[in-house]
C-alpha cells in the first residue's frame, strides 16, 4: 500500500524558514538603509530561486515553484498596470492587498519630533494634527509647526521610521512573498489531491477487475 502525504502538510523547518523570511523583511525597515536594502534583496533571491526551480525542479518542487512564480509574476503584472495607468498613489484603491497594508502604517510607524535636531520629549505625548502642519502635546498645546512651514513659529522636524517609501516597498514584497507562498502550497496540496483521487480510482478499477 502506498504511504500518501497529507493534502496540507507544514514543517517545523518551513514554518521557521517562513517566519524567519518574514521577520527579516519586515523588521529590517525599521534599521538601516543597507540592512533594509540586503533584507529586500533576500527577498528578490527566493522570487528568482522559485524561478529557477520552476525550470529545473522535479515533483512537489516543481510544482510549487511553477505555482510561485505564475502568482507572483501576476501580482506583480497588476501592480505594474496600476501604477501606470493610474498613478502610484491609487494603487490601494484598486488593491485590497496595498489598502490593508497602509491601514497599518500608523501603528507601525514611529514618529519622531525634533527642534534644533534633538528628539521632543516623549511624556509631552507630541502629535501631528490633521493639517499635516500643527504639532500639539497631549494637552492640545501648540508646540510649534512642521520645519517645511515657513510660518514665523518654532519649526519642528518629523522623522517618520520607517518612511513612505520603504513602506510601501516593504509592502509590495511582503505581500508577493505570501501570495507566492499560498499559492504554492495551494498547488501541491491540490497535486496530492488529485494524486489520491487517481489511485483510489486505479485501486477500485483493479478490484472490479479481481472480481471478474
Amino acid at each position: 500500500m502506498i504511504k500518501r502525504k497529507p493534502i496540507a502538510q507544514w514543517t517545523i523547518l518551513e514554518l521557521i524558514f517562513v517566519l524567519g523570511v518574514a521577520t527579516i523583511v519586515i523588521g529590517a525597515m525599521y534599521s538601516t538603509v543597507i540592512i533594509a536594502e540586503l533584507s529586500l534583496i533576500l527577498a528578490m533571491a527566493i522570487l528568482f530561486g522559485n524561478l529557477l526551480l520552476a525550470i529545473v525542479g522535479k515533483g512537489e518542487w516543481q510544482t510549487f515553484a511553477i505555482s510561485f512564480t505564475a502568482v507572483v509574476a501576476t501580482y506583480g503584472a497588476l501592480i505594474f498596470l496600476i501604477e501606470d495607468r493610474m498613478g502610484p498613489s491609487q494603487i490601494h484603491r484598486f488593491l485590497p492587498t496595498t489598502s490593508l497594508w497602509m491601514y497599518l502604517r500608523e501603528p507601525l510607524t514611529r514618529r519622531q519630533f525634533l527642534i534644533d535636531d534633538k528628539p521632543i520629549a516623549p511624556s509631552l505625548g507630541p502629535k501631528l494634527l490633521e493639517d499635516g502642519r500643527t504639532i500639539v502635546d497631549k494637552d492640545g498645546t501648540p508646540l510649534g509647526v512642521r520645519r517645511k512651514s515657513r510660518a514665523n513659529q518654532t519649526l519642528i522636524a518629523v522623522k517618520d521610521t520607517p518612511n513612505l517609501s520603504r513602506f510601501e516597498r516593504t509592502g509590495y514584497f511582503a505581500w508577493l512573498l505570501l501570495a507566492g507562498y499560498m499559492g504554492g502550497k495551494f498547488a501541491v496540496g491540490f497535486r496530492r489531491y488529485q494524486d489520491k483521487v487517481e489511485d483510489d480510482s486505479s485501486a477500485s478499477g483493479g478490484q472490479a477487475s479481481d472480481g471478474i
